[in-house]
């Protein structure tokens, strides 16, 4: 009897670290996609800023609002 009981603890075990294996994964995959969503967003808000401060440069706006000749 106790040896089975020492058998259903271990398989418990191996079980708990599994879940832990995965949870772990979860999390990180989820951390790699928010970081790359991240990376994402700001990629486009930079390309957003440089087109319209490309759109004043083609005005003669320069970024300090002096126009130019």
């Amino acid at each position: 009897m106790q040896i089975l009981s020492s058998l259903h603890g271990k398989c418990f075990q191996e079980q708990a670290d599994i879940l832990n294996l995965y949870h772990w994964v979860l999390l990180r995959s989820l951390k790699l996609r928010i970081l790359s969503l991240g990376k994402q967003y700001l990629q486009t808000s930079f390309q957003q800023l440089r087109k319209g401060s490309e759109k004043l440069a083609t005005r003669g706006i320069d970024r300090w609002g002096i126009t130019s000749c």
